[in-house]
């Protein structure tokens, strides 16, 4: 089962920040997963069209280009009115006109703790998270295109591999990659004056050991 994973993001931000500028940063990259309203717009807006319009992101564009956006789930169950991030962010970039469609096909059937508030010993590999989603069968069986697990945040990568892999079980014809709005800033990284990082890499699992780079 162990696997690895091409995925994109777009802004980095450090989860410790010692600088105002790195508590701008962050404070943004959480209010993305309450997809807060910042200067009028909502932070999803805000993302997208960025990464619509910035030159540096082109080939980020290019790596979600005619794809079919697949919003990663929360990690508890969804309850009727609740906000979904992920799903927000995934039809802000369909109205900026990047991914060809939406398609909310993984949901998650029994709650797995939140990464961004437990430790690293205490968070979910992949395949603990497989074991919590389910699939609705919303493409067709031989779907052979792209698709694209959205999410806000890539810290490890355990939610895009655990998503990735309930999308191969399903459809072993298509290309699964990942995009996350924001990664986590590793250690040994300076953090750049410009939080808009536009960035493709690769998570890599196996038994014991998961890494993300960058």
């Amino acid at each position: 089962m162990p696997s690895d994973l091409d995925f994109g993001a777009f802004l980095v931000y450090p989860p410790r920040p010692d600088s105002r500028h790195g508590h701008e940063i962050r404070n943004f990259v959480l209010g993305l997963k309450e997809d807060r309203v910042v200067g009028g717009v909502s932070s999803s807006q805000h993302v997208a069209r960025r990464l619509a319009e910035r030159s540096d992101a082109a080939e980020l564009r290019s790596f979600l280009a005619d794809a079919v956006l697949v919003p990663a789930p929360k990690s508890a169950p969804l309850t009727t009115g609740a906000l979904w991030a992920s799903l927000r962010i995934a039809q802000a970039l369909h109205e900026h006109s990047v991914g060809r469609a939406v398609a909310a096909v993984i949901e998650r059937v029994r709650p797995i703790p939140t990464s961004h508030l437990v430790g690293g010993s205490a968070r979910a590999w992949p395949d603990q998270h497989l074991a919590t989603l389910a699939l609705r069968r919303e493409l067709p069986i031989d779907f052979d295109g792209r698709l694209v697990i959205v999410d806000d945040v890539v810290t490890r990568g355990s939610t895009l591999l655990g998503c990735a892999l309930a999308l191969r079980e399903s459809y072993p014809t298509a290309n699964v990659v990942g995009f996350a709005a924001a990664r986590t800033l590793k250690q040994e990284e300076t953090m750049p004056s410009d939080a808009v990082q536009p960035i493709l890499g690769t998570i890599e699992w196996t038994e014991g050991w998961i890494n993300r780079s960058p």
